[in-house]
């Protein structure tokens, strides 16, 4: 992982924000939410609990270190090559959707 990211990634994962995380919750409640057992069961199962948690927050900070990188490489390769992507963009969109010639090619034969 991108070690930058690793500790971030991790305190929004659990401290974090109410989209999708599990917002301060304790261990044991979010062992529940993620499983069939309530918090109880989780509670006289700290070990096991401890260990679902781990894996799915390492599986949230690859996640993010993915992101970033595919990120960086967007942006590189737009700093890089900007002339011909843009070209490309600009050679399809004058296509005509069913795939015949351009109006503008018709109008330069006649």
């Amino acid at each position: 992982t991108l070690s930058a990211l690793a500790a971030p990634s991790r305190h929004v994962s659990l401290g974090g924000v109410s989209l999708g995380f599990w917002e301060g919750a304790e261990l044991h409640d979010v062992c529940s939410r993620v499983t069939s057992h309530d918090a109880t069961f989780w509670q006289k199962h700290p070990d096991e609990c401890a260990a679902i948690y781990e894996r799915k927050e390492a599986s949230f900070v690859m996640f993010v270190d993915y992101a970033v990188l595919a990120a960086f490489a967007w942006r590189a390769a737009m700093t890089t090559f900007p002339a011909s992507v843009t070209s490309k963009n600009q050679a399809s969109a004058a296509r005509p959707a069913g795939g015949g010639p351009s109006t503008s090619s018709i109008a330069a034969s006649s």
